[in-house]
């Protein structure tokens, strides 16, 4: 199997690297990995919550049931 590798980059600088399999299964982790995405901390007590269907708006976390079309930013065809 191939690997992509991505390199976590500030200031030009590589902080860290990540190396994960080019597979379909992943094609939306590689999809938003190659968007340049921003990393964020999650709250230790959000560890176990936190994941997919998840928004990040205004520095906080939003779970799905939260989600309105008011603060939903993404449009849907």
């Amino acid at each position: 199997m191939n690997f992509l590798t991505f390199a976590f980059v500030i200031d030009e600088d590589v902080f860290h690297y990540l190396q994960i399999p080019n597979d379909p299964s992943l094609e939306g982790v590689i999809a938003g990995l190659k968007s340049g995405p921003k990393i964020v901390e999650v709250p230790q007590e959000m560890t176990a919550m936190v994941g997919a269907g998840w928004k990040y708006v205004d520095g906080q976390f939003v779970t799905p049931n939260e989600i309105t079309l008011e603060n939903d930013y993404e449009v849907e065809d």
